[in-house]
C-alpha cells in the first residue's frame, strides 16, 4: 500500500499570550497541525533550534523573539514559515517580604510586614483571614487563634507577576503555643508539628501525644 503525503499546509501559530515573563516557559504550537508523521523544526532569533510540533522553550533573558518554522513531510515536501516577532519577553518581578514575627498570641497579634520585592510597582496582600491590602508594607491585627497563610502578589509595570507565601500562627493569651493540626504536604505551611515557645524563658518541655483512644503514640 502506498501512502501519499501532501505538501504541508501553511502553518498558523497558536498564541496564548504574546507577553512571556522570564524566567519562564514559552510553549509553541500550531492551530492547524498537519500530521504527526511530519517533522517540525523551529528556529528562534536567539539562534536556538527546537524539534517537534509543540516544543516548550525555557526563557531566561529579556527582549523580543522572532520565530520561524520548517515543516517536512515523510516524502520530503517542505514548507517554511516566518512568523515574525509575536512574543515580547519581560522580566518577572521578585516578590519577597519579612514579618516582624511569625508566632503571635492574642495579647499582641499585630503583624507588621516589610516589603522587599524587586522590580514591582503594584502589590496585593492576602492575610489569610479574608482580609487584604494593596499597601506597600501593610500591618494587620488578627482577632482569632489559628494559622494563617500570608500571600504577597507583586506586579511589574510590564504585566508580569510573582508571589511569596509565609505561614503566621496566632495562639491564645500565652507564650506557649501548640498547634492542633499539621499538613505535611511540602507546601511550606504547617508541614511540621511542634510546639512554639515564643518569647519566654522556657528552655525545655515534655510532650505526650495520644491517639483517639487515649493510647500514647
Amino acid at each position: 500500500m502506498i501512502r501519499l503525503y501532501p505538501i504541508p499546509t501553511e502553518p498558523m501559530i497558536k498564541i496564548v499570550d504574546t507577553l512571556i515573563c522570564y524566567p519562564g516557559i514559552l510553549k509553541l504550537g500550531l492551530t492547524n497541525l498537519s500530521d504527526s508523521n511530519y517533522s517540525y523544526a523551529w528556529s528562534l532569533s536567539d539562534n536556538r533550534l527546537f524539534q517537534g510540533p509543540s516544543p516548550a522553550i525555557p526563557i531566561t533573558a529579556p527582549g523580543n523573539i522572532s520565530v520561524k518554522l520548517s515543516i517536512t513531510s515523510p516524502s520530503g515536501c517542505k514548507i517554511n514559515k516566518d512568523f515574525g516577532t509575536p512574543f515580547k519577553i519581560a522580566e518577572r518581578p521578585k516578590a519577597a517580604f519579612i514579618p516582624n514575627e511569625t508566632l503571635f498570641t492574642l495579647k499582641n497579634a499585630t503583624l507588621i510586614l516589610k516589603n522587599e520585592s524587586v522590580n514591582a510597582n503594584r502589590y496585593n496582600w492576602s492575610f489569610g483571614d479574608s482580609k487584604g491590602s494593596s499597601d506597600f508594607s501593610p500591618s494587620h491585627t488578627y482577632e482569632k487563634v489559628g494559622t494563617y497563610k500570608v500571600v504577597l502578589e507583586a506586579f511589574s509595570a510590564n504585566g508580569c507577576i510573582d508571589s511569596a507565601i509565609l505561614a503566621i500562627r496566632v495562639g491564645e493569651n500565652t507564650d506557649f503555643f501548640v498547634p492542633n493540626l499539621f499538613t505535611p504536604n511540602g507546601d511550606g505551611v504547617n508541614d511540621m508539628f511542634k510546639p512554639e515557645l515564643g518569647k519566654n524563658n522556657l528552655t525545655n518541655y515534655s510532650l505526650t501525644i495520644l491517639n483517639r483512644w487515649g493510647d500514647i503514640v
